[in-house]
């Protein structure tokens, strides 16, 4: 019987353990050994070390790359060389927004350009800063908004940060609310607030720049505000209701399945509004990068649209969430900042994170068939491997059996993936014993990886 490999991370009582842990699931878009390929989530290389972490941003200004850590904004060169331009607050998260000439770090809410307009809204302004390629100040104009800016979006002069005006704003309308994020979309706003969403459009009218998209309000908030984020061509989100949407035709459209809402259900309120998201893509794939707690989870919108159903994946560094929380490219990089400070460059030809083997798992199952009993004389991974940088490495790969249902588990031992220059290998587990058709075999494939590897196919021989 060809069980195939695990299509993304679905657990569900009953109906599915399915796992997948540092992998993602890639489908054969022409003739391949199995329908969907597990291939490997791309390894980390430090690019600075010393930072100080805490709140955090990284940002592309002027083609090059800059990142708040720990109340510092650096400038980091190609070579990985920060450079100290000056402090900021770092009481509450950052966000960043660029015209050609100005930079606007802003600590506490939401900070976009648009329209040659810096925008910005929030729950807790605290500062807003301004670097123009060679000073960092403090916005010192009395007008400049903080605290709590409730429904308000604030606008700042035309294109220039540094000049504000009391009256320059405009509210949520249908059913106002307080505002969690806006973003700019294809040259439109949209508002979220706690309770539902707008559509805002730019015009000619200095007086009022920005006016209400007739009819394109919707029932539904965001829970958090730095979950909000931009990707192949619509926007992500939180939604109040635990669930993750993006926008199309200004409608929220459910993308999170049963199986990431179950585990959203009993997360505490504020993992979940303090959730943190950023969006990239690699080899044609889509990514939406959520963290909610100690678990990032990562939506696939490619293969989702392949398979007609969404497909996530989880990711994970020292059995915590990915070190990946925000992102941004630079100098042809892609690149990562983590909490404690380190800035890291994302790289799908490395295969671990600062030379640590990066741990790997999936599971599949139930099967069963229509008898008292089910027996599993064999089952056999096939992989691809073989690569590894030391060559005197033999990685190993582990089974478990479960036979109820994802609770408890047993090993069914070892096996080599093969030394470097064994780019196939099948390995295989005999004599699996029997299990209850009600609950059938569940398999688990791990390990730890320090090479390339994808898993192709499982094949059992179940009776």
């Amino acid at each position: 019987m060809k069980l195939g490999v695990a299509v993304g991370e679905y657990r569900r009582a009953i109906a599915a353990v399915q796992t997948c842990v540092n992998m993602f699931p890639e489908r054969a878009e022409h003739r391949a050994r199995g329908e969907v390929t597990l291939r490997p989530t791309p390894g980390l290389s430090s690019v600075t070390t010393g930072l100080p972490g805490g709140n955090g941003a990284l940002f592309t200004f002027q083609d090059d790359l800059y990142c708040v850590s720990g109340g510092t904004l650096y400038s980091i060169d190609s070579a990985g060389t920060e450079t100290s331009i000056g402090s900021v607050d770092a009481t509450q998260p950052v966000s960043i927004a660029a015209n050609r000439t100005q930079m606007m770090i802003l600590v506490g809410g939401t900070v976009v350009f648009d329209a040659q307009y810096f925008l910005i809204s929030g729950s807790n302004v605290v500062a807003g800063y301004i670097y123009d390629g060679t000073t960092l100040t403090e916005i010192a104009d009395a007008e400049f908004p903080t605290g709590d800016l409730g429904e308000a979006v604030y606008y700042s002069n035309l294109a220039d940060g540094t000049l504000w005006e009391a009256l320059d704003f405009f509210s949520a309308e249908s059913n106002p609310d307080s505002l969690r994020a806006h973003i700019v979309s294809h040259g439109n706003l949209l508002l979220f607030g706690t309770k539902q969403l707008e559509y805002w459009t730019p015009t000619t009218d200095a007086d009022l720049p920005f006016q209400k998209s007739q009819g394109s309000e919707q029932e539904r908030g965001c829970l958090s505000m730095q979950s909000v984020t931009g990707l192949d061509n619509t926007i992500f989100f939180l939604g109040d209701d635990r669930v993750v949407y993006k926008v199309l035709d200004f409608r929220p459209v459910r993308v999170s399945d049963h199986g990431i809402e179950s585990a959203f259900e009993i997360e505490s309120l504020a993992n979940l509004t303090s959730a943190r998201a950023f969006a990239y893509t690699q080899s044609g794939h889509y990514f939406y990068c959520l963290t909610v707690g100690e678990t990032t989870y990562v939506y696939d919108a490619t293969i989702s649209a392949q398979m007609g159903t969404s497909v996530w994946h989880r990711r994970t560094s020292d059995d915590g969430p990915w070190r990946v929380q925000w992102y941004a490219e630079a100098y042809g990089n892609k690149y990562g900042l983590d909490e404690s400070g380190i800035v890291w460059m994302i790289d799908p030809e490395v295969y671990t994170e600062n030379d640590l083997a990066v741990p790997w798992e999936f599971t599949i199952g139930p099967f069963a068939k229509d008898d008292e009993s089910v027996s599993c004389s064999r089952v056999t991974l096939l992989c691809q491997t073989g690569s590894t940088t030391d060559l005197d490495a033999d990685p190993q790969v582990e089974m478990d059996i479960s036979k109820d249902l994802g609770r408890t588990w047993y090993t069914k031992g070892t096996r080599s993936l093969g030394e470097t220059g064994a780019y196939t290998r099948t390995v295989s587990w005999r004599r699996n014993g029997d299990a209850p058709v009600s609950t059938g075999f569940t398999f688990k494939f791990h390990g730890e990886r320090n090479y390339a590897f994808s898993a192709l196919d499982v094949i059992a021989q179940i009776k």
